[in-house]
């Protein structure tokens, strides 16, 4: 059976954490992440929770894809975006 101080200090190391998780929270929808469409194309914007900020086009890019293709670099870029946004709250949480 646990002591009771072992108790107490693994809720002192909880509330240790949540404190670096709310801390970290309170950024984290303004910490950005970006991701380079390709091709020119343009660029992706998620926050650092993943959620999706922007899709900014290049003008110039599109005269050079199709409807279908750029569907897809778009999604392939968000993904990349996540993917890095998760990366750095896992870096940042442990």
């Amino acid at each position: 059976m646990r002591s009771l101080r072992e108790i107490q200090d693994d809720l002192a190391a909880a509330e240790r954490r949540l404190a670096q998780v709310k801390a970290w929270a309170a950024t984290a929808t303004s910490t950005l992440v970006s991701q380079d469409i390709g091709n020119q194309l343009g660029r992706v914007v998620v926050n650092a929770l993943g959620g999706l900020q922007s899709v900014e086009l290049a003008p110039e890019g599109l005269a050079y894809t199709n409807g279908r293709a750029l569907g897809r670099a778009v999604v392939a870029a968000v993904r990349a975006a996540e993917d890095k946004a998760r990366a750095r709250r896992e870096e940042a949480l442990g």
